[in-house]
């Protein structure tokens, strides 16, 4: 049976006491979902809707996820030699060159888990203009929700390409920057966090893995200021 922690922060405190006394703050929140490596994209799919249909559970019935923002973890910014000089807009090669089928699968099962989970926005990470673009193609002729977002790990790049500055602000996709690990949660750690779920679990001769992992980040949305973060992870006994 697989075993889900949840660890919502306090809001950071930093210096907004006195703004909110003032006035209500408007604030969104942003999701970002990680897989473990190696999963097919059915083992994905069912991922997803696994973590969203807990972070449902978590929220107040009429709160909106305001943006959701998916993690490949065989995608890095760092490893994108797209041409990024270049005009990516011009780029004709057939979305299959730059993404794989396992990602185009996870996007159609996350577009029509927009409308079941009230997703406002939908995003990716680590996307070049290039793999960018061809998302954006993709979504067009497939009827998919369009990519809202694209982060960039700070760790990768200390100035965005002009080309993905271009594309991103002609097809309004808002570039956002994080610095998470790139292993967002190592196997060794796994006893350690499945330890704080319960003793039972701790004590099993079982070995766990993780599912999937969501890092929830509230923001001031009028300010862009983190307001709070949390986590949530799932485990399950790991296939022998």
């Amino acid at each position: 049976m697989p075993l889900s922690l949840t660890s919502i922060s306090r809001p950071i405190p930093l210096n907004l006491s006195f703004a909110l006394r003032k006035r209500s703050q408007r604030k969104s929140s942003r999701q970002q979902i990680f897989f473990p490596s190696g999963y097919s994209a059915s083992a994905r799919s069912q991922a997803l809707n696994s973590a969203l249909a807990k972070l449902r559970q978590s929220m107040p019935p009429s709160a909106a996820i305001t943006y959701l923002n998916l993690s490949f973890p065989e995608i890095t910014f760092a490893d994108n030699d797209d041409d990024d000089d270049d005009d990516s807009s011009q780029d004709d090669r057939p979305e299959s060159d730059l993404l794989t089928p396992d990602i185009l699968d996870l996007w159609r099962t996350a577009s029509k888990a927009t409308g079941i989970y009230n997703v406002q926005h939908l995003g990716v990470s680590e996307f070049s203009a290039a793999r960018l673009h061809a998302l954006i193609k993709f979504a067009d002729k497939s009827g998919c929700v369009k990519p809202a977002v694209n982060q960039i790990n700070i760790r990768d790049c200390c100035v965005l390409p002009p080309s993905l500055v271009n594309l991103a602000k002609s097809h309004g996709v808002k570039l956002l920057t994080h610095n998470d690990n790139f292993n967002i949660l190592p196997v060794d750690n796994v006893p350690e966090f499945v330890s704080l779920v319960g003793s039972a679990a701790a004590d099993s001769p079982a070995e766990w893995a993780w599912n999937w992992l969501i890092k929830i980040t509230t923001v001031v949305a009028d300010r862009g200021v983190v307001y709070g973060q949390g986590w949530m992870v799932e485990f399950a006994e790991a296939a022998k």
